[in-house]
């Protein structure tokens, strides 16, 4: 199963998106509004900008939930 990555601007950390949005996809253009889970660092990243892979899901231990309310349109 694929899954987004995010990295945080500030201390360069590396983490997994896990979406509580419902089915939809996401426009490439929705801002995405991110705490980075290891400096707490708040940042804005659009959905085009993420990375997703298909596999080695254990090299991203760390994970963000990310609600509706994080989505800016």
């Amino acid at each position: 199963m694929a899954f987004a990555v995010a990295t945080c601007p500030k201390c360069s950390e590396h983490f997994r998106l896990i979406w509580r949005i419902g089915k939809k996809k996401l426009p490439l253009t929705t801002i995405i509004r991110l705490a980075c889970p290891t400096c707490t660092h708040g940042f804005e990243q659009t959905v085009v900008e993420l990375t997703v892979f298909d596999a080695g899901l254990e090299e991203f231990p760390k994970s963000v939930v990310v609600e509706e309310s994080a989505l800016k349109r």
